[in-house]
């Protein structure tokens, strides 16, 4: 009985705890580097309880949390420059987080979701990219991508792109140490939130 009672305690204590967070990194690159609009990984202690997420005084988009992991859509709609992030649960509101947002953060989403490796990619045919189907030179392939800033039109934060948003400037894309050509960057229709894709032609 007294094992139980503790064991109660325990767990009661970590899901009654106020939310700490510890770091924020983008979600593709797992680095520092943020920017409005992409995604993003918030770590920290958050209990059990459900949370939400402000930056800068604007809501971010929950894609999914748990005790110890929030992946969010940082607010599209914010400006370059410093600010911070706060988690709110019913347990309480954490301390201000200090983080500093870029013009843009451009990353690639690994397989793995390490940061490094292979990309997530397809051919042309939607294919995954991999050791057993490698692109070849010449050959059409889309990479999924985020923080390539903002798009035209605007997509909201959290709003399913509508057909098609691109990004105003499309990114530079090397492969191999030599430039691709770039035919598309932004956000495709029913694209998930702020994922980006560029589509490029190997060369």
């Amino acid at each position: 009985m007294t094992r139980a009672i503790a064991f109660l305690f325990c767990t009661a204590a970590v899901y009654c705890q106020t939310p700490a967070i510890q770091a924020v990194t983008n979600a593709g690159s797992n680095d520092t580097r943020l920017c409005p609009g992409v995604v993003a990984n918030v770590a920290g202690s958050f209990g059990g309880a459900k949370g939400t997420v402000t930056i800068g005084g604007k809501s971010a988009y929950l894609f999914y949390g748990s005790a110890k992991q929030l992946l969010i859509q940082v607010p599209a709609e914010l400006n370059a420059g410093p600010t911070t992030i706060t988690v709110a649960t019913t347990n309480g509101t954490s301390a201000a987080f200090n983080v500093n947002l870029d013009s843009y953060a451009p990353a690639l989403f690994s397989l793995d979701s390490s940061g490094h490796g292979m990309g997530q990619m397809t051919d042309a045919a939607g294919n995954a990219v991999s050791n057993q189907n490698p692109a070849h030179p010449g050959a059409a392939i889309t990479v999924v991508a985020t923080g390539l800033g903002p798009t035209d039109p605007t997509i909201p934060t959290g709003a399913v792109a509508g057909g098609g948003a691109r990004t105003p400037q499309p990114p530079a894309v090397t492969v191999a140490g030599k430039p691709a050509q770039v035919s598309f960057a932004g956000m495709p229709r029913r694209s998930a939130y702020a994922t980006r894709f560029i589509g490029g032609v190997l060369r």
